[in-house]
């Protein structure tokens, strides 16, 4: 097991950050890239302009640090990799068919691909383990915990009512789109790791620092693409949504002090590491 990343694992991670940057700054600024209507196409505008200042970087800085064998610069990548994972669905699944529906494929399968690689030949409980003594664990699993069933209670409340009254929720209804493309995405690739970051970090289990850092990070990053969904909604067609910035901005605040105090104790080296993992016991 290592706690390091391969060279190809940068490169292909590099790779990865210049074509997110791409298909962004096309959202962002070329005209025509998007053949949604104007409720999602402005908020998809938005969120690119503010992930090309975020999410190329985090991206290649991550890589290049875990390449060196910076145990938080594995933290930053893996974060990296669940936001763009996150992120590229709603393109992917969600928009229109456009030019960059490919660019979208690769995105998403190179972020799976990697971080399944990640799980299998990374030694996390190492990293885990090497975070310093008296790392914060409470508040931090417990404000996770709220951004999770929070987030997974909104969502889950709306689908259950318009269980019960044969409808369709409003939100889904105002987005002209025929699934609850948010519902899905949000319960599936984020709640559950909100929950199991606060749950493992609440047991004080090596895994559970490692989780609970990456999501934090990836949470808080989220936060302000959502930001910049809101401000850049055209208010004709999407009412109130920069009634939701200090929603947004509330939890961007509460998920990046979870991050900044976990990063804080995780160790920066990888001398560290091998210094606080225990040494397995052979019979």
């Amino acid at each position: 097991m290592h706690t390091s990343i391969p060279k190809a694992w940068a490169v292909t991670s590099w790779a990865l950050a210049v074509l997110a940057a791409a298909t962004k700054a096309a959202g962002a600024f070329l005209p025509g890239t998007y053949r949604d209507g104007v409720w999602a196409a402005s908020q998809m505008r938005g969120a690119d302009l503010v992930a090309l200042a975020i999410l190329p970087a985090l991206l290649a800085a991550g890589a290049e640090a875990a390449r060196r064998g910076a145990p938080r610069g594995v933290l930053v990548w893996l974060a990296a990799l669940h936001l763009l994972l996150y992120d590229v669905a709603f393109y992917l699944y969600g928009a229109a068919y456009n030019d960059f529906f490919l660019a979208y494929t690769a995105l998403s399968a190179g972020a799976l691909v990697l971080l399944t690689a990640a799980l299998a030949r990374l030694d996390l409980d190492a990293i885990g383990a090497g975070f310093a003594a008296g790392t914060p664990r409470r508040w931090p699993a417990i404000v996770l915990a709220i951004l999770g069933l929070g987030l997974g209670g909104t969502w889950l409340a709306q689908s259950i009512a318009a269980l019960a009254s044969g409808t369709v929720p409003a939100s889904v209804v105002a987005s002209g789109h025929p699934t609850a493309l948010v519902f899905a995405i949000d319960l599936t690739m984020l709640v559950p790791f909100f929950l199991l970051g606060a749950w493992g970090l609440w047991r004080d289990r090596p895994w559970g620092r490692v989780a609970a850092t990456v999501v934090a990070i990836s949470g808080a990053a989220y936060t302000a693409l959502l930001a910049g969904m809101a401000i850049g909604a055209d208010p004709t067609v999407v009412q109130g949504a920069t009634a939701l910035l200090p929603l947004w901005a509330t939890l961007g605040v509460a998920a990046a002090s979870v991050a900044w105090t976990l990063l804080r104790h995780a160790p920066n080296r990888t001398a560290t590491v091998a210094a606080r993992t225990p040494r397995r016991q052979y019979s």
